[in-house]
């Protein structure tokens, strides 16, 4: 899915073990449609970078697929304040929706640091645009 980005977080408590975030962003080809209009941006990596990191700023809708995410709540709580990708309609149970929280661990360290990974992520994108521009 091109409007989403994947990471891989290793485990820091489990040797071997990584997590797959999910981080995506709604109606990315009408934004860059909108912030795009000349060949230029698409032409220099440092334009499309500084526009990536703006996109950043956009709603963006996550997933993880560690346990925290998955049973604690916190994907129910993401998906029904539209910021998950994936629904959940299983509330969580009562005892653990006292500590409910929007973000695991690596959900986290991945927002925090986001913006680390937009040459990659730029990179990546701007396959994705010119690929779609030839169609």
């Amino acid at each position: 899915n091109v409007n989403t980005f994947y990471f891989s977080v290793t485990s820091v408590s489990r040797i071997k073990t990584s997590h797959t975030v999910k981080v995506q962003i709604p109606n990315l080809f009408s934004l860059i449609e909108k912030y795009i209009e000349s060949e230029d941006v698409l032409k220099s990596n440092f334009l499309f970078e500084n526009f990536v990191v703006e996109l950043l700023n956009e709603n963006l809708k996550v997933y993880c697929d560690c346990e925290d995410f998955l049973y604690s709540g916190t994907k129910y709580y993401c998906y029904h304040n539209d910021a998950g990708i994936e629904p959940e309609d299983r509330k969580p149970q009562p005892d653990k929706e006292k500590r409910r929280s929007l973000l695991c661990k690596h959900l986290r360290f991945i927002l925090v640091y986001i913006k680390r990974f937009s040459r990659a992520m730029a990179r990546d994108l701007k396959k994705a645009v010119i690929a779609r521009n030839k169609d």
